[in-house]
C-alpha cells in the first residue's frame, strides 16, 4: 500500500514539472527536476535523456547538465568516445569536484528571448510606495 501511494505521489510530481516545462520552455529548474524526476526517483533513464539534451541544448555551460547526462548515460551503457558527460561537467565547474562552482548554474537567456520576452520594463523599487496626491 505504501509503495502505491508513494509511486503515485512521484508520478504526481513528474507531472508537475512537465507541466512547469510545457509553460515555460526554457525552465532550467523544470527540465533538470524532470529529468531528477525521470531517472533517480522513478528508474526511467532513458526518458530522463530528453529533458537533460534539452538542458544542455539551452544551457551548454551548465556544468550539473553535462554530468547528469553523464551519470545516465553510463548507467544505460551508452559511452561517448571521447567521453563527455562528467568529464564535460568537470572543464566546466571552475572550483572542483564539489561541483560549488560559478558555472553550476544556468546563465539566465539573453533578453527577448525568456518567458517575459516583450516584457521588459522597469520594475517598481523596494521599499515604501509613494503617496500619489
Amino acid at each position: 500500500y505504501v509503495e502505491g501511494f508513494w509511486l503515485m505521489l512521484q508520478q504526481a510530481a513528474l507531472d508537475d514539472f512537465t507541466e512547469a516545462v510545457r509553460r515555460f520552455p526554457r525552465s532550467a529548474a523544470g527540465l533538470r527536476d524532470q529529468a531528477s524526476m525521470l531517472s533517480e526517483q522513478l528508474g526511467r533513464d532513458q526518458e530522463a535523456l530528453g529533458p537533460l539534451n534539452r538542458l544542455i541544448e539551452l544551457y551548454p555551460a551548465y556544468a550539473r547538465a553535462w554530468g547528469a547526462r553523464g551519470h545516465v548515460r553510463a548507467r544505460l551503457g551508452l559511452r561517448a568516445q571521447p567521453p563527455t558527460g562528467r568529464r564535460k561537467a568537470r572543464e566546466l565547474d571552475t572550483a572542483g569536484p564539489r561541483g560549488h562552482g560559478t558555472l553550476m548554474y544556468p546563465a539566465p537567456p539573453p533578453a527577448g528571448t525568456g518567458a517575459g520576452a516583450g516584457r521588459d520594463r522597469p520594475r517598481p523599487q523596494a521599499g515604501r510606495p509613494r503617496r500619489v496626491r
